[in-house]
C-alpha cells in the first residue's frame, strides 16, 4: 500500500501584503499547494493556507468566517480546495477507515468547504471556487478505487456548483493535472514508473507544479470570466492519448 498526503485548501483575500499560512499542520511549502500559492500571492493579494482533516476543517464557525473577523477582511474572492490524502491498495483489501479519511479529506472538505465560502461570495455577487481533481477520475488507474471515487465526485460537484452558484456571479471550475514529479510522489514512484507516465504523455514530458500552478492563476483571474463548470486537463494530453 502507498500513502500520499496532499496539503491544503487555499483561501484567498485581496488585502495587501504577502502570503502566510493558517494552519494546524503545516503550511505552503509543499509542491503542488506551495506553488499555486506563491503564483496566487501579490502585493495585492494575501494567500491563507488552511490545512487539516476535512472531519474538522469546516465546522462552526468555519476557517472563512475566522480568518474574515480576525483579520478584518470584508472580501473573499478565491478558495482552492487542494487537500487529499491517499493510500494506493487493492480495492478488495480497503478497510473503512481507510476509505473514510481519504473521503473525509478528499470530497468532505471541499463539499463543506464551498459551502463555507459561498455566502461570503454570494454577498459580493463575484468568486472563484477551483477544485483540484485528476485523470483518474474518467479513467481507471492501478489499486486507486477510492481516489478515482473521490476525484469522480469533485467533478462532478464542481458542475452542480457552477449551475447553482453561477447566477450569483461565483465561477467553480476544476484542474486535473497529470503526473506531477514532487517530494511526496517521488516516494511512491520509482524511476521505472516516472518513465512509463513519461512514455504516454503526447507532449514527450511530464506536468510541472508551476505549469499546473499558472492554470489555477488563469481559472482564478478575469481571463477566465466566461469560463464556469469545466474541468481543465492540465496533464499534457494524457488523458485522451492511446499511447
Amino acid at each position: 500500500m502507498t500513502e500520499m498526503v496532499f496539503p491544503m485548501h487555499l483561501l484567498d483575500f485581496p488585502n495587501p501584503g504577502c502570503h502566510f499560512g493558517l494552519s494546524p499542520a503545516g503550511g505552503l511549502g509543499w509542491g503542488l499547494g506551495e506553488s499555486i500559492g506563491l503564483k496566487l500571492a501579490n502585493p495585492d493579494r494575501r494567500v491563507i493556507a488552511v490545512v487539516g482533516d476535512g472531519s474538522y476543517m469546516f465546522g462552526n464557525p468555519t476557517p472563512a468566517h475566522f480568518v474574515c473577523e480576525a483579520l478584518g477582511l470584508p472580501i473573499l474572492t478565491i478558495i482552492v480546495n487542494n487537500a487529499m490524502w491517499v493510500q494506493y491498495e487493492p480495492m478488495v483489501e480497503v478497510t473503512e477507515d481507510v476509505y473514510r479519511r481519504q473521503m473525509s479529506i478528499g470530497i468532505d472538505a471541499v463539499y463543506w468547504g464551498i459551502q463555507a465560502v459561498a455566502p461570503h461570495m454570494m454577498q459580493q455577487a463575484s468568486g472563484s471556487i477551483i477544485n483540484m481533481t485528476s485523470p483518474a477520475s474518467v479513467h481507471g488507474i492501478p489499486n486507486g478505487s477510492v481516489y478515482a471515487a473521490v476525484k469522480g465526485a469533485i467533478s462532478s460537484l464542481t458542475r452542480q456548483c457552477a449551475v447553482e452558484l453561477g447566477q450569483n456571479g461565483i465561477r467553480v471550475n476544476a484542474v486535473a493535472p497529470g503526473p506531477i514529479p514532487t517530494p511526496g510522489t517521488m516516494r511512491v514512484v520509482d524511476e521505472e514508473g516516472w518513465e512509463k507516465r513519461l512514455q504516454r504523455s503526447p507532449l514527450g514530458r511530464l506536468s510541472t507544479v508551476e505549469g499546473v500552478a499558472q492554470v489555477v492563476l488563469f481559472l482564478a483571474s478575469d481571463a477566465s470570466d466566461c469560463v464556469n463548470g469545466d474541468v481543465l486537463f492540465a496533464d499534457g494530453g494524457r488523458s485522451i492519448s492511446a499511447m
